[in-house]
């Protein structure tokens, strides 16, 4: 009986990722899970949790390929940072804040 229960949750549940991403199709939700983010970056310094909400919200709008190539981006270059396997460049951030209709300014 617990084994059905549980399967019948398991498939009805949704994956967090995808309730985020649609989430964050609300621009509204979007920037204001940014400026979150970038709040947190700024007390901790963990670049990795910034550079994951910017590939969050660019999932719920578009593929990343297509970003990278609306942007003037390279594409492997980009996965390379959302996989932690490359830094991201300042120029880079600012591309990609931009493109996504985010401006950064300091208060």
């Amino acid at each position: 009986m617990y084994a059905i229960a549980y399967n019948m949750i398991m498939k009805s549940s949704v994956n967090f990722d995808e309730y985020l991403i649609e989430k964050l199709k609300d621009k509204e939700f979007s920037k204001e899970f940014i400026n979150a983010s970038l709040e947190s970056y700024l007390e901790d310094g963990n670049a990795e949790e910034f550079v994951k909400s910017l590939e969050f919200v660019i999932k719920a709008n578009e593929s990343i390929s297509k970003f990278a190539r609306e942007a003037g981006l390279n594409r492997g270059n980009l996965y390379g940072i959302f996989n932690n396997k490359k830094k991201p460049q300042f120029d880079t951030i600012m591309t990609i804040l931009s493109r996504l209709g985010f401006k950064l300014k300091v208060a």
